[in-house]
């Protein structure tokens, strides 16, 4: 079984803002493998399972708010009973540039409230994660605003093209394993 974890805000003020990042991609995978679902479950919405490959896929889209989504990760984790290494976190990332991506196995939040949730639900670095880059703000105004904020005209120009690539990295990760899948997608 694997899980992947689209990290984001519920409601509809922040469903297209820089933080739902990681439900646009996961609702993009959800379309592109016609996903049956959602169920409420695990404090958030959940798809599958469905086979895909050789493994049995589910998405979760927490509604804990991005900075409680170890609660809910950490709830399917237990039910489902999987180990970190099959779980995929997605999420935004103002470290890097907009339409920028980097899948990695382990390592620290990286000051992302998200992955520090679910790392500390969790109590292990080992989960992977695709972080997805939406850039830092050209100004000093707060990055709790920045993230918050619906993408610009810019971005959005190349939005789809971008929640793409992302799904297309998710399945790459499926479908090859982290390390085979970090190389294809860490060089582009």
């Amino acid at each position: 079984m694997k899980l992947v974890a689209g990290l984001g805000n519920p409601g509809l003020e922040y469903a297209w803002t820089r933080h739902n990042l990681g439900w646009l991609v996961a609702d993009q995978v959800i379309s592109r493998l016609n996903l049956k679902g959602p169920q409420n479950r695990f404090h958030g919405q959940l798809w599958g399972p469905a086979r895909v490959g050789s493994d049995s896929l589910c998405i979760l889209k927490p509604l804990t708010f991005m900075n409680l989504s170890g609660k809910s990760v950490l709830a399917a984790f237990r039910e489902l009973n999987l180990v970190a290494s099959e779980c995929l976190l997605v999420v935004d990332d103002v470290a890097l540039p907009f339409g920028t991506l980097r899948l990695r196995a382990r390592g620290s939040a990286g000051g992302h409230n998200g992955i520090a949730s679910v790392l500390g639900a969790l109590q292990t670095f080992e989960v992977p994660r695709l972080r997805c880059g939406v850039g830092r703000p050209a100004n000093a105004r707060g990055l709790a605003d920045y993230v918050t904020d619906n993408f610009d005209k810019e971005e959005n120009a190349s939005l789809d093209s971008f929640v793409e690539k992302g799904a297309e990295a998710v399945l790459l990760w499926l479908r090859l394993g982290i390390d085979r899948a970090m190389n294809r997608v860490n060089a582009g």
